[in-house]
């Protein structure tokens, strides 16, 4: 059941019947494979990037939330849940990994690395003049 609904719909009718479907259907082309995530019931959780279903729905008594990133850059996807990731780690939640079904991929990587950063660029951004002490102080007072 797609959220906001209080109805069952198959793929077709959630492309062709549903705002959503016909905002964003499109990314998906000519394709006859469409991404379904299932939970352990075999229940549909989400058909991304079109839609979640109504068991998703986040309110004041939600536990535990599944954060799903789709992308058709697997390293652009993987780098913006790191980023969802932290800020939920930083507000306090717990993180679990999951493993992708069929796929030897852990998800979301969290393990660190390091990164270039182009000061020049931050500048031109923010319109300020940094050091890279100014920078790294502010860094270290993200917490």
């Amino acid at each position: 059941m797609p959220l906001n609904s209080e109805s069952k719909n198959t793929i077709d009718q959630i492309l062709s019947e549903t705002e959503v479907g016909k905002n964003y259907g499109w990314v998906l082309g000519d394709s006859k494979k469409v991404p379904i995530i299932l939970d352990a019931e075999e229940k549909t959780v989400s058909f991304p990037p079109i839609i979640n279903a109504s068991v998703t729905t986040v309110t004041t008594k939600t536990k535990n939330i599944l954060v799903e990133v789709t992308s058709l850059d697997k390293d652009a996807a993987e780098d913006m849940l790191s980023v969802v990731v932290a800020i939920l780690q930083m507000a306090g939640f717990e993180i679990i990994q999951l493993t992708v079904s069929g796929k030897k991929n852990c998800t979301p990587k969290l393990n660190s690395r390091i990164i270039q950063y182009d000061i020049k660029l931050t500048e031109q951004i923010l319109g300020l003049n940094l050091t890279p002490s100014a920078i790294v102080s502010s860094l270290k007072n993200v917490d």
